[in-house]
């Protein structure tokens, strides 16, 4: 099986990933909140769109159809490296945080996450065995595309 992490950039081959504070990238609202120990919603993320004027409709249109209560991306309760069989989605971690997307190889138990709508693992660390994209950066047509298939895998989540 090939597992994907996206994360911090600058790992090389060899390197050993281990949990990590949550980032927090500057003026990002939901770092911000993670960081707190506090989860932003719906509503809160987008009131603070709406202050960011014209550059931020898009985002906004994505979450139209998103309840005000509902989280926005929880911080993990657990203390592990995540990492997935899904390129798309291992992608958009290693963009969200500015950062490179790996192939790792996982140390110790591995046990399925069932915090992810995608499939997803966890271990206690990991080690990078390949660098597949350095300084990762999602251009439209992937962000659509992940975020229609997050939708429905969210949704397929409900329906079980």
């Amino acid at each position: 099986m090939t597992w994907y992490h996206g994360g911090i950039s600058g790992m090389q081959i060899g390197d050993t990933l281990v949990p990590s504070p949550p980032h927090v990238e500057d003026g990002c609202p939901i770092c911000v909140a993670r960081a707190a120990g506090r989860v932003v919603t719906v509503g809160e993320y987008r009131a603070w769109l709406r202050r960011q004027g014209p550059s931020a409709l898009p985002v906004l249109k994505m979450l139209s159809d998103a309840p005000d209560d509902a989280p926005i991306d929880p911080p993990t309760g657990k203390r592990a490296i995540y990492f997935t069989t899904d390129l798309a989605y291992a992608r958009w971690y290693a963009a969200r945080s500015r950062g490179d997307l790996y192939e790792v190889r996982p140390v110790g138990a591995v046990e399925r996450s069932r915090e992810d709508a995608f499939p997803t693992w966890t271990a206690g660390t990991a080690v990078v065995s390949r660098v597949v994209e350095r300084h990762v950066r999602l251009c439209r047509k992937d962000r659509r595309e992940i975020t229609r298939r997050w939708k429905k895998a969210d949704q397929k989540r409900v329906t079980r």
